[in-house]
């Protein structure tokens, strides 16, 4: 019940969302850069955590909770990505990393999370 209640909530986030982010363009269009991508994953600044503080520098976390995302495929990392930001993949950390709900607006631009996926891709 109590997860029903939640995406109520969020449902009009998954409307404003397309209003910010071009699903296309990260998906099908832009390509990644490894070394903006390993600058973003260090940075603390938009949420207070980096993506290394969970899933380690390289991307190689050994607890399961964390997935290992070095050398997944990039379309694949871009994809989890762009559903957590749609609230189409539900996870209360990701979402909520991808996601400044307060400004109903993806925390990171396409170029960004496309960026991320090359990282991540390389390692």
């Amino acid at each position: 019940m109590m997860r029903r209640i939640l995406l109520l909530l969020l449902l009009p986030l998954t409307v404003t969302a397309g209003q910010y982010f071009d699903y296309d363009a990260a998906l099908n269009v832009l390509q990644g850069d490894e070394e903006r991508g390993a600058v973003l994953a260090a940075q603390t600044e938009r949420f207070g955590a980096s993506c290394n503080d969970c899933h380690m520098e390289g991307g190689n976390h050994y607890h399961d909770m964390h997935p290992k995302l070095s050398g997944q495929n990039e379309a694949y990392l871009t994809q989890q990505m762009v559903a957590f930001i749609f609230l189409k993949r539900q996870s209360h950390i990701m979402n909520a990393v991808l996601v400044d709900f307060e400004k109903e607006k993806p925390r990171y631009t396409e170029q960004e999370i496309v960026d991320l996926a090359a990282w991540f891709n390389s390692l």
